[in-house]
């Protein structure tokens, strides 16, 4: 999705004497990076903000021209930022999930959730048996398989793979496939289906391939109102972020059918 170049205001307190406030013994462009990664994550610079010049943030932080551009050739590095010749420098446009559940990533500070922003592979109706039949039971109409890939905060993806009774799920089996990037399924079910996930066992184990290093493969086990109603396996390549797992279910609203 292109970045649209909209004027907003900076928050200029935030990096104002950065250079001069931090006393943490980090490198500099750490800092600011991470001062910038955490305003972008918690809504302050939103999409299609515009940064300051280089030059202006040098002088606004304190720090060095050539801190700074290593600072946003890191951001850019991690899909933050987008620069555009002659224009500047952006945060990027993108596709995010509402509220991730499965795929929750830490930020350093170890309380914000990194950005995911799934995009869709492919979605069909398959008979094939599985260890996802264990959960679901036998479907007479098959079950809606749909492939995805989870980007986290450009730093790496993660392979998704969903299950679920394809009559039990038929609202998320139309319209164009695209629809379901940036979207949490859970919600969608619940919104769509009117099938609210009322619990969740996660089970973590690792797998090898051949000489690639070991991955983590996480698998959601769902419910609704004691019925099972999805099976999802993501493979999760090494990385050096917390993965917050939790057995939890956060209420979402669900849309009641109408008489």
């Amino acid at each position: 999705m292109p970045v649209v170049a909209i004027e907003r205001s900076f928050p200029l307190e935030a990096v104002r004497d950065l250079a001069d406030r931090d006393a943490s013994g980090r490198a500099k462009y750490a800092v600011l990076t991470e001062c910038l990664r955490t305003m972008i994550l918690a809504g302050n610079l939103p999409a299609g903000t515009r940064l300051p010049t280089e030059r202006d943030l040098a002088t606004l932080s304190g720090l060095s021209l050539g801190t700074v551009q290593r600072a946003l050739r890191t951001l850019v590095e991690e899909g933050y930022l987008t620069r555009t010749p002659k224009l500047g420098s952006f945060v990027t446009e993108r596709t995010q999930i509402r509220q991730p559940w499965h795929c929750r990533f830490l930020a350093e500070d170890g309380k914000t959730v990194l950005p995911v922003s799934p995009t869709t592979r492919q979605r069909l109706v398959i008979e094939e048996v599985g260890p996802w039949t264990a959960h679901l039971g036998p479907a007479a109409a098959g079950y809606l398989y749909i492939e995805r890939d989870f980007n986290v905060a450009g730093e790496f993806s993660v392979d998704s793979r969903f299950w679920g009774d394809a009559n039990r799920l038929s609202a998320l089996r139309s319209g164009p496939v695209s629809q379901l990037d940036g979207e949490n399924l859970k919600h969608l079910i619940a919104s769509r289906c009117h099938l609210p996930v009322t619990h969740v066992i996660h089970k973590l184990r690792y797998a090898g391939q051949g000489q690639e290093p070991a991955r983590l493969i996480l698998t959601a086990l769902t419910w609704s109102h004691e019925a099972p109603l999805y099976y999802q396996e993501f493979t999760i390549p090494p990385n050096s972020r917390e993965l917050l797992v939790s057995d939890e279910i956060e209420q979402s609203p669900v849309i009641e059918k109408s008489t």
